[in-house]
């Protein structure tokens, strides 16, 4: 999967690279590859349903999007592609094979 410009999972990931036990020092865990597993998917999945990776906004009532909607299309696209990308490495987890994490911001 390839993302392009979506800083807010860069950081995301960026911060799980550490919590799996990550060297390098502050803002040297960016470039660097790491194996994800099924828990980190799973949060990784948590992190999109609680609206961590984008711009939401509250509901007004002169905007009739409902509460937690995206606020743009940018956000939009970055939603599909994280859910599209959790669904290929969940089946390629199950396949068998590794699913890495690279940034290169």
């Amino acid at each position: 999967m390839s993302w392009r410009n979506h800083w807010n999972l860069c950081v995301w990931m960026n911060r799980l690279y550490y919590r799996k036990g990550g060297k390098l020092g502050l803002h040297e865990g960016y470039c660097v590859s790491f194996r994800l597993n099924e828990r980190d998917l799973d949060a990784f999945e948590r992190a999109i349903q609680e609206k961590e990776l984008y711009g939401y906004k509250l509901r007004d009532s002169r905007d009739d999007r409902p509460a937690g909607s995206p606020d743009d299309e940018f956000d939009r696209y970055c939603l599909i592609n994280d859910q599209e990308f959790l669904k290929k490495a969940r089946q390629a987890i199950k396949d068998g094979k590794a699913v890495v994490y690279h940034d290169w911001w």
